[in-house]
């Protein structure tokens, strides 16, 4: 556990602060948290619980439908051909009976099976072991099609166990490690844990007794208006519980003071969604920084030229970073002497180890056509493959480095017929490289772009007017991407329904921030 914490601080502790104007691209939280309802199985959760994810709406309508018309035909047919493979598999029972359940499934035919399309659910940590909630439409109907389901692959649900009004089922492993499956009315509830935490909170994990003190559903309230997350799914994990519950129960007093300081650095980890839609899905997550952390590392974020285009281009795929790298190196140094000080009063000779690879990247000196890059963007934006490769290629790339010239000795190197001056005009890409193109050279940034119209584009990337930009950005088109890999059958139809799909890393006032969106067809 102390490694661990000690690595997710170095992760994010390089994140720190920007300023608060908000990057050029797509929001890093959804447009409205809204109102949402109360969440009844929340009353089984302690208000002490080190980790917890609740939902509060159920899955849209318009999504579920969407969802199933697009992908029933697709396994439908993925099961027509796994029974047409193998025509005397004793197998082929289960796969027909699965594909007539696909081919009948809807929001009353989900209700006849015992489960409810408005189910609320919650997974949250009896200490660090996980139990889950779900809502039911009936418990005797998810019993019988369990029992409907087992027939049809020839086998049989164990018996349960009665106790009050739970059907229970318990599952001792090797592993020393007890599973707990209950089914009551309206309620499934699974847990898993030790033995002997399973007999000792039995009552309250089957909700024959509830906590002292339940979690507060304002404080989730609270976190999806700060966050920007909704109804559709939210929690949290508290770092600080999660690293004390984790130790040993050996663990020395002073190795657990400096993992509680560490933690507190890292005090929360949120994570939630946007509503979900017929064409549109978003989730994001936020790391919680502490101020002193988040002070040390402002001005980490940086700015990029042609950043706003990129995302308003939407091409088949792109990448992009902003950041400050000496900035940086000077965080991990901090970072690396922290480290030290934990591994040497947890005694943790691997931690030490890693703190002393940690000062060595943030003090060793960095080559010069690595140390001077702060930035830089590259987008597909037509892409063809055949048989033998890749076709046709489309798309343009920029790098902002503050020593170029150490860059040109490289390129030179290997392609020493380039035109190679820093003049911010285009020059040809030789006809070598199979794909053709233009290359430009500016002081600070290099460019190159492949096309049409790369020369113009070439040169642009150079002159363009730096925007606010993440920390790193990274998009793909899977709707463009299937025919231009040339997929087909199964694959190609999943992957088509996909669109656009944007994931992006930056820093704002709450910590280090990630956020992605996928667009749906």
């Amino acid at each position: 556990m102390v490694r661990v914490l000690a690595i997710f601080y170095v992760l994010v502790a390089c994140g720190g602060q920007a300023s608060h104007d908000a990057a050029v691209g797509p929001a890093t939280r959804a447009p409205a948290a809204g109102d949402f309802p109360d969440n009844p199985l929340l009353a089984h959760v302690p208000a002490d619980t080190p980790y917890v994810f609740a939902t509060f709406k159920p899955i849209p309508q318009e999504y579920a439908t969407a969802t199933f018309g697009r992908y029933v035909p697709v396994l439908r047919r993925m099961l027509d051909d796994a029974i047409a493979a193998h025509p005397d598999s004793e197998a082929n029972d289960g796969l027909r009976f699965v594909r007539d359940e696909l081919d009948t499934m809807s929001g009353p035919h989900l209700e006849r099976l015992g489960f409810s399309p408005k189910a609320r659910w919650v997974i949250y940590g009896l200490g660090l072991y996980p139990v889950a909630r779900v809502e039911l439409a009936s418990g005797a109907r998810v019993l019988d099609t369990a029992k409907r389901f087992a027939a049809a692959f020839h086998t049989t649900v164990p018996a349960p166990t009665r106790r009050g009004d739970s059907e229970l089922w318990r599952i001792d492993d090797e592993s020393k490690w007890t599973i707990v499956i209950a089914l009551r009315e309206h309620e499934l509830v699974v847990a898993a844990a030790p033995p002997a935490t399973i007999d000792a909170n039995l009552a309250a994990i089957l909700g024959e007794q509830k906590p002292p003190r339940a979690i507060d559903v304002a404080e989730l309230r609270a976190l999806a208006v700060r966050d920007g997350f909704t109804g559709q799914g939210l929690g949290f994990a508290d770092v600080a519980r999660i690293a004390a519950l984790a130790l040993p129960a050996a663990t020395s007093v002073d190795c657990r003071a400096a993992v509680a300081l560490a933690a507190h650095h890292v005090p929360r980890v949120a994570i939630g969604m946007d509503d979900l839609g017929a064409h549109h899905v978003g989730a994001g997550l936020v790391v919680e920084l502490a101020p002193d952390i988040l002070a040390d590392a402002r001005g980490l974020r940086g700015t990029l030229a042609g950043f706003d285009q990129l995302v308003a281009q939407k091409p088949v795929g792109a990448f992009a970073a902003a950041f400050d790298l000496e900035r940086g190196r000077a965080l991990l140094g901090r970072v690396a002497t922290a480290a030290h000080v934990l591994a040497g009063r947890c005694s943790d000779s691997d931690l030490g180890e890693l703190a002393d690879e940690l000062r060595r990247a943030a003090t060793e000196p960095l080559p010069p056509y690595v140390a001077g890059a702060h930035g830089g963007l590259a987008a597909v934006t037509k892409l063809v493959v055949g048989p033998g490769g890749p076709t046709t290629i489309e798309g343009y790339g920029v790098l902002h480095h503050d020593h170029v010239g150490e860059l040109v000795k490289l390129i030179a190197a290997e392609l020493p017929e380039l035109d190679l001056r820093a003049d911010g005009r285009a020059h040809p890409l030789p006809a070598k490289l199979q794909y053709p193109g233009h290359f430009a050279l500016a002081a600070d940034a290099l460019a190159v772009a492949l096309g049409k119209d790369s020369e113009r584009t070439a040169t642009s990337l150079l002159s363009g007017k730096p925007v606010p930009a993440p920390l790193a950005y990274f998009s793909i088109d899977y709707s463009q991407l299937a025919p231009a890999l040339g997929l087909e059958g199964p694959s190609a139809a999943i992957v088509s329904g996909f669109g656009p799909v944007t994931m992006q890393l930056t820093v704002d006032d709450r910590g280090l921030v990630m956020w992605s969106t996928m667009e749906l067809h």
